[in-house]
């Protein structure tokens, strides 16, 4: 599984809004290449301009302005930390406002998937609910104690500092880390590439 960014890929991509920035992408791309040898499917930024602004209402408008001008896929991923969502039942209600049609909705921890139309479009939006009280450098602070056993700030700037001191990049630790861990740590994340992979297989 690859992931693209800006330049459209070939075939039907599964496209990606996330409104956390860089760090969301990296460990995605990260988790992504542990699937290269089992799909060929792309995981797709279209723009990411799209999601400059953090929240729900701003990764849905995002979502829908890619269906109005880019349809190019029917399977589509929101990036959101939770700090941002207080309650996962906002998520059918504000696709319901933006002019999406939920029709079928299941939830697995901070995983949730939904089935819905866009005008006579069948569409598929997997929302991944990152950290555990707010935000993904939870996740990632969670990995390094599985994996090293030292407990660290879950902030960027003492991640950062700690990745510099152990000489590794944010994807050295993901592409390092043993499967277990980090179905431990990042279980949304890797609940949804399983999933995306073995779709249709």
């Amino acid at each position: 599984m690859k992931l693209a960014l800006e330049e459209k890929p070939e075939g039907k991509p599964i496209v990606v809004i996330t409104a956390n920035g860089k760090t969301d992408l990296k460990i995605l791309e990260a988790l992504a290449n542990r699937h290269n040898h089992q799909t060929d499917k792309t995981l797709y930024i279209p723009q990411r301009t799209y999601t400059h602004l953090g929240g729900l209402k701003p990764s849905i408008e995002a979502l829908t302005t890619i269906l109005h001008h880019q349809p190019i896929t029917d399977t589509y991923i929101i990036l959101i930390d939770k700090e941002h969502i207080k309650n996962p039942n906002q998520i059918p209600q504000q696709l319901q406002a933006h002019g999406i049609t939920p029709t079928n909705t299941q939830q697995k921890q901070n995983l949730i998937k939904t089935e819905a139309t866009h005008g006579t479009k069948q569409i598929t939006i997997y929302t991944a609910i990152l950290g555990k009280n707010k935000r993904i450098e939870e996740n990632i602070a969670h990995l390094i104690k599985l994996e090293y056993d030292e407990q660290i700030e879950p902030d960027k700037k003492a991640i950062k500092t700690w990745l510099k001191q152990k000489d590794l990049t944010l994807h050295d630790l993901i592409t390092q880390a043993r499967k277990a861990n980090l179905e431990k740590a990042l279980p949304q994340l890797t609940k949804l590439l399983k999933e995306l992979t073995t779709q249709n297989q």
